[in-house]
């Protein structure tokens, strides 16, 4: 997924790459465990490189698993 990020952030994605960097966040959103704080590095990674009015459809739902995912590791 973090393979992906320098696209993101130059804003020169392709919408395969988007949509595979999408599948692979997914992946990680849905796998995440309390102790699993490097996975939410990488998707911080992400969201950071991610500027607002890019593909902003595509980034709704990015934003949508990465508050998921951090949902999880903050729940008592």
């Amino acid at each position: 997924m973090v393979r992906y990020r320098p696209r993101i952030a130059a804003r020169v994605i392709t919408r395969d790459d988007l949509s595979m960097m999408l599948d692979q966040a997914a992946i990680v959103a849905s796998a995440v465990q309390i102790d699993d704080l490097r996975f939410i590095d990488g998707l911080n990674a992400t969201f950071e490189s991610w500027g607002s009015g890019y593909e902003e459809e595509a980034r709704v739902a990015f934003l949508a698993m990465y508050r998921s995912t951090l949902g999880v590791l903050v729940e008592p």
